[in-house]
């Protein structure tokens, strides 16, 4: 069996387990009950389009910008399941001390069942419940609307014993650009101009150019090529840049015939051709009226 397919069956099945505990919880409550049919259809399809978004993405080469979509959903809802079942944790802790509570003081009162307040344990799931719609919401919200939402954050940067020469400078940094999750390219120009119009003297780019390819940049060059700066433009690489999260996985469809190396060749290239000075485990002394900075880079060791 392929090692890739035998990993992913491993994780299905654990997050099964998982569902399956939540599952039977989630059965006692009223709402389910009084609608079996319509919550189990939906519990169960939302479940199985999940793990057919993980397998798509895993196995099949997409648009990176599709495959971005495909582990949107899996990862929301895992977080949503993982606050959900710490308040079913909660829940099944809370019943055992009270059962505890119960034998050592001999109390053993019957429920009123004609007492329609919620019970504690009612209480606690659909507590979880609300609370694991939070990253559902953000999350949805966030990759919907965010994504070019470009913003400027303004730090005062304290050095001791900076020379004089240097102060005053202003640094610009920018990360992440990710650029096979982009596809507005109207909206990554005003992000650009954005940063140019703080006039900054010098630029730091640090890492994640690409989710996995270099030519991702392909339609991004001319717009992240008007980065420049005075004192120069400074970059690394980030974890995505190396391509580990898609030559390290297996893919039925794999139409792309480079090699690890070779992508990670064109990132490099690209950085170049943008005219950056990417730092690969290298320093570079920046002088100013005879006074010196040193610029270190350091490759991703994760």
């Amino acid at each position: 069996m392929i090692p890739q397919l035998y990993s992913f069956l491993k994780i299905i099945f654990i997050f099964l387990l998982f569902d399956i505990l939540i599952y039977l919880r989630l059965c006692r409550l009223a709402v389910w009950k009084s609608q079996p049919l319509t919550a189990n259809v939906i519990w169960w399809l939302l479940n199985i389009f999940s793990y057919a978004c993980m397998f798509l993405d895993l196995f099949f080469e997409w648009n990176n910008f599709i495959a971005a979509c495909f582990m949107f959903f899996p990862i929301s809802l895992l977080l949503a399941k993982t606050i959900l079942l710490f308040s079913i944790g909660v829940d099944i802790l809370s019943i055992f001390f009270r059962n505890i509570g119960r034998r050592l003081t001999n109390n053993n009162t019957i429920p009123d069942v004609n007492n329609k307040t919620i019970g504690r344990s009612d209480f606690i799931i659909k507590s979880g419940l609300l609370l694991s719609s939070i990253p559902l919401v953000a999350l949805t919200r966030g990759f919907i609307s965010n994504i070019y939402n470009y913003q400027i954050k303004q730090v005062n940067l304290i050095l001791p014993d900076l020379p004089k020469s240097f102060e005053g400078k202003t640094i610009a940094q920018i990360s992440d650009i990710h650029a096979g999750s982009l596809y507005n390219l109207n909206a990554v120009k005003n992000g650009i101009s954005l940063l140019l119009s703080q006039k900054p003297d010098i630029i730091f780019f640090t890492g994640d150019l690409v989710n996995d390819f270099a030519d991702e940049m392909d339609d991004y060059l001319s717009i992240f090529g008007k980065l420049t700066a005075p004192l120069g433009v400074f970059s690394i690489l980030g974890n995505h840049d190396y391509g580990d999260y898609h030559f390290n996985r297996f893919h039925f469809n794999n139409e792309r015939k480079l090699t690890k190396q070779q992508n990670l060749n064109n990132v490099k290239d690209i950085h170049r051709k943008l005219g950056w000075q990417l730092l690969l485990n290298e320093s570079k002394e920046i002088v100013l009226n005879n006074e010196k900075i040193t610029l270190v880079g350091v490759e991703n060791w994760g």
